[in-house]
């Protein structure tokens, strides 16, 4: 082992200790530091091992992504031998989105081995049509592929810097193509408005009569909502708090109007921001009248 020793410290260039040595030295190193020394001293040997493993390993991953091709060749050569191809696609759910567009998602071709085709990858592809929600798909053996899908529902219209949008109960953008079809939904306008229009819809639902009358609902500072009459009066509503909100407003507004017939008046502001009063805007013609009957403006 000296021997051996001393041949490999004269071929990386050292002269041998004086004293006799082992490749494990002295019993009162610690492992860490002979297994270092172990390494410092067989350097050469270790990087030639290490480069004869790497070489080894990459042989092996070849030879087998070789075989993995070989086998999927292989299963795909017997599936169109028993029939186990793509020659059908079925599908269901479509009102809005042509069937033009779902096959041009999945994008797959007759003949493709039905095992291979990607599910998962195929849902995400066909919900990212603009009026679909969601996709349910099914292989159905020996040759079929069965999309069923749920299409989003028109819920209202968005405006937004200068664009309008045809969204759904979620807020989700469907499209702005063709939205003379839906002009009768509540139209809504300002950053922050498609997450919070159920909500408020909700609402307003609760006062059927006044609801009728509403035109549209504008967004303000993403923190409350303006209601715009088809008189062109407008209402202020409050920022929801813990204990006034745009609930308890709306209510308040509506017992108003039914006992004194708000919406009726020259009046181009009503504003409830205040729990405990509302204050009003007079139109044009209402201050001239306010004037002439000598009442302060």
């Amino acid at each position: 082992m000296a021997i051996g020793l001393s041949f490999l410290l004269k071929a990386i260039g050292k002269n041998p200790p004086t004293k006799k040595a082992t490749v494990f030295g002295s019993r009162k190193k610690s492992f860490f530091k002979v297994f270092i020394s172990f390494i410092m001293l067989n350097r050469w040997s270790t990087l030639i091992g290490l480069s004869l493993l790497f070489v080894a390993g990459a042989y092996q991953i070849g030879w087998a992504s070789k075989s993995f091709i070989a086998v999927n060749t292989y299963l795909d050569k017997r599936a169109v031998e028993a029939g186990i191809v793509l020659k059908k696609i079925s599908n269901s759910g479509l009102k809005e989105t042509l069937r033009e567009d779902v096959l041009k998602a999945i994008n797959l071709h007759d003949e493709t081995p039905l095992f291979r085709i990607n599910i998962s990858k195929l849902r995400e592809k066909i919900e990212f049509l603009p009026w679909v929600k969601t996709a349910f798909i099914f292989r159905q053996f020996p040759d079929t592929l069965i999309v069923d899908m749920v299409e989003r529902m028109p819920y209202a219209l968005w405006q937004y810097e200068g664009n309008i949008w045809l969204i759904d109960q979620e807020g989700v953008e469907i499209t702005q193509n063709n939205l003379g079809r839906y002009e009768e939904l509540p139209f809504v306008v300002g950053k922050g408005a498609p997450q919070e229009v159920e909500n408020l819809m909700t609402i307003l639902a609760t006062e059927p009569n006044l609801f009728l009358r509403v035109k549209t609902a504008i967004r303000v500072g993403s923190r409350r909502w303006d209601i715009e009459f088809d008189t062109g009066a407008r209402l202020r509503l409050p920022t929801d708090g813990k204990d006034y909100n745009t609930e308890t407003a709306w209510h308040k507004f509506s017992g108003l109007d039914r006992d004194h017939r708000l919406l009726g008046r020259d009046v181009s502001t009503y504003d409830m921001r205040l729990s405990d009063r509302m204050t009003v805007q007079l139109t044009e013609d209402g201050e001239k009248a306010n004037i002439r009957q000598g009442a302060p403006t």
